[in-house]
């Protein structure tokens, strides 16, 4: 079912109303939902309705949460409320089944899960709080007469590869404050990277670099949009005057590939451009024509994504 941004935030405020002074584990224990902790789980969480069968031709429904026992105390919150988000939002989906594929069927599910576990853990004078805090950090940077400010940002919405209107809002934000380059991760997928001159209030320019996120550098996901990434390089100049500028941005695509072949050693980072050359030439033999031909698809999906270099 269809949910809007301000539709989530509506029932998440009931929620938070209905269960005042409530933990998620007592939000879920009393929706009656089964909460399992399990400590060999391959992913943070998932969610699943099932039917449990009694004999006799008696069955019933339940939900059901799964949690990753080794999760720090905010990482299971974190998780904690997203799956939640699920039981709610998407009660009859099963994120635990092997054929459930978030990436690309159910993207708009995830993205409605994150916003709900983001309004829940996050109220609005948390957010002031957390907005304030930033700005104390820029200013101290500024204190220290640093040359350049950089900003590494965990945002997004998982898998995920465009930016969201609260990433752009944020990244202005930032640079408005005195942030040069920011530096955007969490999503697991690569998301575009821009280059833009803005005016400050007092009537000056400054050049600005954001990449929204770089993907995974390693990682064993089952999609292979997830294994897409890029080396990201940033040519930096400080002129005779002291003002800096972003001159070039570039980067080199990356994959993690996985050889099911072998018992060890099984990833490897590959320069895709490189091994797609040598591969061409005839000097790398380490992988077969149906690696190539996947690697050139990937290359394509990341220039797609990231664009051109930046002069």
């Amino acid at each position: 079912m269809p949910r809007s941004a301000s539709s989530i935030r509506h029932i998440v405020r009931n929620l938070k109303l209905e269960y005042e002074g409530c933990s998620l584990e007592d939000i879920i224990r009393d929706r009656k939902i089964i909460l399992l902790y399990i400590d060999d789980l391959e992913v943070y969480g998932a969610y699943g309705k099932f039917d449990i069968h009694f004999g006799n031709g008696v069955s019933i429904s339940k939900q059901f949460i799964f949690i990753n026992s080794k999760l720090d105390y905010y990482k299971r919150s974190c998780v904690l409320a997203h799956e939640l988000g699920h039981a709610i939002l998407h009660p009859d989906i099963n994120t635990i089944d092997q054929n459930y594929k978030p990436v690309i069927a159910d993207c708009k599910i995830e993205m409605q899960a994150e916003i709900f576990a983001s309004k829940f853990l996050l109220d609005d004078d948390s957010t002031l709080e957390y907005i304030n805090l930033g700005v104390t950090n820029i200013n101290q940077a500024k204190e220290q007469n640093v040359d350049m400010i950089v900003a590494c940002m965990h945002w997004g919405t998982e898998y995920r590869t465009t930016a969201n209107s609260e990433q752009k809002d944020l990244a202005n934000f930032l640079f408005e404050n005195g942030v040069d380059v920011i530096l955007g991760n969490h999503p697991h997928v690569l998301e575009p990277m821009e280059k833009k001159t803005i005016t400050l209030q007092d009537g000056t320019t400054k050049e600005v670099f954001v990449v929204y996120a770089l993907g995974n550098f390693t990682a064993d996901q089952r999609d292979e949009i997830t294994r897409d990434s890029a080396i990201l390089n940033l040519t930096i100049t400080k002129n005779s005057d002291s003002k800096i500028s972003i001159d070039k941005v570039n980067y080199v695509p990356i994959y993690m590939y996985k050889n099911t072949n072998v018992s060890t050693h099984k990833f490897k980072i590959l320069d895709i451009e490189k091994t797609i050359k040598d591969y061409e030439e005839g000097t790398n033999t380490s992988i077969n024509s149906t690696v190539y031909n996947n690697l050139k698809k990937q290359l394509e999906k990341i220039k797609s994504i990231l664009g051109d270099e930046i002069n």
